[in-house]
Formats: C-alpha cells, structure tokens, sequence
C-alpha cells in the first residue's frame, strides 16, 4: 500500500462547515480528513483544517468552487 501524500485544501473554525465539505467531497469519491487545530481545553479557538490527497487536489479544487458559491446563494437568500 503507497502513502498518501496529504494537501490541505480548506480550514475553517466551523465544524459544520467542514463536515458538509467533506461530505461533498465523499460524495465526488475524493478522500478527506480533518486535522483538528483547535484549542483542546476550550475547542472554541483555533481552526479544522481539511486534507485531500495531493493528486486529487485539482478535482477537489472544483468541488470546493461548488460548495463556496453554494453558501454564498444560501446567504443571499437569506437576507
């Protein structure tokens, strides 16, 4: 079994946010994981940063694009 070579693609403090991320990414058969940057006492402070495998970093590139202009139409919505 080779080793996968890890690009962080996006950090974010919001769990939720990169819970969703990572489903859209599961979703387009890309591998994610979640490299936790937050405070351990408080898990407020600090951010989750999101990794994808470096070869399919492109294709998650596209997902991401997809998932930000999602949030934005959600937030023009809502005003």
């Amino acid at each position: 079994m080779s080793e996968i070579n890890w690009a962080r693609l996006y950090s974010s403090p919001s769990e939720v946010l990169i819970a969703i991320l990572k489903g859209k990414l599961h979703e387009n058969q890309i591998a994610a994981v979640e490299l936790s940057k937050k405070d351990t006492v408080y898990n407020v402070f600090g951010e989750i940063e999101l990794m994808v495998p470096q070869d399919l970093f492109t294709e998650a590139l596209d997902v991401l694009a997809d998932f930000k202009e999602e949030i934005a139409a959600e937030e023009d919505n809502s005003d």
